[in-house]
């Protein structure tokens, strides 16, 4: 099945169209001058399929210039290569690949990087580790790569994203220190890093993160105290912290009266002692509290809980 827009040149539609095996889906559209092209490959896709699309792409200088908006595909391992040079040259800047039925491994091409117009990727369970080229996409504001095997520590290089806004790395494999670099991602808003194997203090790098509303840190192996990380509570706009399941110690500083739009607050399952700051109780949004499992004492300040 495959629909398309009038504005899209007859030529490009009947043309890819002859490349699609019936049993795959096409969708073609275009809205205010802005190419949207979205497709999905399916396992029978074959390399010639993606050989010859590639050459389509790159012949046709209707799209050689043109700022192609979207493209999502299941990104089969024939297709790599393909995906990659296609969005360089017709300067994709929203990218999105899952997993096949085919079951074939998402993998990263090398040439990943030399899709300049980049500024959101949605890679579900990638294969491979990230190539060096990837941290030259200076234009990233969105990056989630939630389930993939990045295995080993999260690159210094994750600094060079300036603009980067929102960043979920959520069951990765990471591990080793969270990297100091990361504060020069001045302009992020969500900060992902649950259930992988971080360890080590956490940098004291949330002085630079002005706008930051979510941090999860979930499911680590990060220690040391909450006190080496003052910056962390500075930060005014924080709506979620979840710091639970880790190795933290010392006790929950009285500056967490500091975060006035906490919502959400998880330090649960690391071993924190001390009494429960009543200061929470001078959050006004908060809703959820969760210190279970670790060695606080003294009574529970009853109108955090009113």
């Amino acid at each position: 099945m495959a629909t398309y827009s009038r504005n899209l040149p007859a030529e490009l539609v009947t043309m890819i169209l002859k490349l699609v095996p019936e049993k795959h889906t096409l969708v073609l559209r275009c809205l205010s001058r802005v190419w949207n092209i979205a497709f999905a490959c399916g396992p029978y896709f074959s390399a010639l399929h993606a050989a010859t699309l590639r050459r389509a792409f790159v012949r046709r200088k209707v799209l050689r210039n043109a700022p192609i908006g979207h493209w999502l595909c299941c990104w089969p391992q024939n297709m790599k290569d393909a995906a990659a040079d296609i969005a360089k040259r017709a300067r994709v800047c929203h990218f999105h690949a899952e997993t096949c039925s085919s079951g074939n491994p998402l993998l990263m091409p090398a040439s990943f990087g030399l899709t300049k117009f980049l500024s959101s990727i949605i890679i579900k369970n990638l294969q491979s580790p990230l190539p060096a080229s990837f941290y030259t996409l200076l234009k990233l504001k969105f990056l989630d790569l939630d389930g993939s095997r990045l295995n080993g520590p999260l690159s210094p290089d994750i600094g060079n994203f300036k603009n980067l806004q929102y960043l979920s790395l959520d069951s990765c494999g990471l591990e080793g220190p969270i990297p100091g670099e990361l504060g020069k991602c001045v302009n992020i808003m969500d900060l992902k890093l649950g259930n992988n194997q971080f360890s080590g203090c956490v940098p004291d790098i949330f002085g630079k993160f002005a706008n930051i509303k979510w941090l999860d840190l979930s499911n680590n192996n990060l220690s040391g105290t909450l006190d080496e990380t003052p910056s962390l509570f500075t930060r005014m706009n924080l709506t979620t912290l979840l710091l639970d399941h880790n190795l933290f110690t010392g006790s929950i500083p009285e500056s967490i009266r500091n975060l006035t739009s906490l919502f959400s607050l998880s330090l649960a399952h690391n071993k924190f002692t001390g009494p429960i700051p009543a200061t929470l109780s001078s959050i006004t949004f908060i809703k959820h509290i969760v210190l279970n499992n670790n060695l606080l004492c003294g009574p529970i300040p009853a109108s955090s809980f009113t």
